[in-house]
């Protein structure tokens, strides 16, 4: 792809246009803009216009040629240094379309934490942002609790690595320990627990009908609950000070400077 040719304007249309991660490449190393390996399509084009954007105003002001003949009307002269407005329309209009990051709004000053669990996101006249920050607060609050796994096929699986995904807090992920792993319990995200509630397997069951003792057996299958989940208390002032005790004697706490 020549890009050479392209107009800022063009690059702008280009950018807001594609969803092919790769054209997106092109364009970001075309001008000058930071990206990783896994940055996103969101990401890169903000990147992309934040870049283009800088250039369009740290463009140098060019000035007239002494030699040249200044006898043109003042109504002709025009400011070279000042930005594209085209362009600069292009970049606010793509601005306005960027959604405010979960967890993130700008310039807007949310209630703590525990007041935001307690608060509901269905109100209304709640602003957006205010709405996402409470929705993300309840999903990631931390609630402890005993998990066992009861599929057969997964008995000798100790844990497993969870994760979910929504617009408002993004990716979730945690290790979650089955069983003796996790035999004073475990402090996972709500989110995480509600989807290991909605997990299920199907288990094959004998059928019983009075009368039959003997003959062939009959079977059916059944879906059941994969785990078991017990939810427990929070952990008081006393128990988080013996486990810090503990992890102090163990010497599982860095107290390196």
């Amino acid at each position: 792809m020549d890009l050479s040719t392209k107009t800022q304007e063009e690059l702008v249309n280009l950018v807001q246009a594609s969803e092919d991660k790769e054209t997106l490449r092109t364009v970001a190393t075309h001008v000058g803009a930071s990206f990783s390996g896994n940055t996103g399509v969101d990401k890169l084009k903000n990147s992309i216009l934040s870049a283009i954007e800088a250039k369009e105003k740290e463009a140098p002001i060019l000035t007239s040629d002494p030699d040249e003949d200044n006898d043109s009307d003042e109504d002709e002269d025009s400011d070279l240094s000042a930005p594209d407005p085209v362009l600069m329309a292009a970049l606010r209009r793509h601005n306005d379309k960027v959604k405010i990051a979960p967890g993130r709004p700008n310039g807007i000053k949310l209630p703590e934490l525990a007041t935001l669990v307690t608060m509901n996101e269905r109100e209304e006249g709640i602003s957006e942002p205010l709405r996402r920050a409470i929705v993300r607060s309840k999903a990631l609050r931390l609630i402890r609790c005993r998990v066992t796994n009861l599929d057969p096929q997964d008995t000798a699986v100790p844990g497993m690595l969870l994760s979910v995904y929504n617009k408002y807090t993004g990716k979730v992920a945690k290790l979650i320990p089955f069983g003796e792993e996790n035999e004073h319990g475990y402090h996972i995200p709500k989110i995480l627990l509600d989807e290991l509630k909605s997990r299920t397997f199907n288990m094959r069951k004998e059928k019983k009908r009075k009368g039959s003792s003997f003959g062939v057996k009959e079977y059916t299958t059944v879906t059941v609950r994969k785990f078991s989940i017990e939810e427990l208390p929070p952990l008081t002032q006393e128990d988080l000070d013996n486990l810090a005790n503990d992890q102090k004697a163990r010497g599982a706490i860095d107290q390196t400077v």
